[in-house]
């Protein structure tokens, strides 16, 4: 999946909400214990917004890309947790 907002849309929290909707869902199904994610090395914006997030970098990839130019990225995770009322 990938999260993108047009330029005017911006900083607006359309982002924020996509992937709190996102992190909800998969909360819901109880499948899953983690989100995890890459970055391009270079994207500031978006590091900055995962870890805002509760994203923690795990790695960083040397050649991940194939088609991009700037080819390293960023392994970003999330611990999903699930409240305990809800694992009964």
């Amino acid at each position: 999946m990938t999260i993108t907002v047009l330029e005017p849309y911006k900083r607006y929290g359309i982002a924020s909400q996509l992937l709190q909707q996102a992190i909800e869902d998969c909360m819901k199904e109880r499948k899953v214990s983690k989100m995890t994610l890459h970055v391009q090395s270079t994207n500031e914006a978006a590091l900055k917004f995962y870890e805002k997030n509760g994203f923690d970098v795990k790695e960083h990839l040397l050649d991940y890309y194939t088609d991009l130019e700037v080819k390293d990225c960023y392994v970003l995770e999330k611990q999903i947790v699930i409240p305990a009322e809800e694992k009964q």
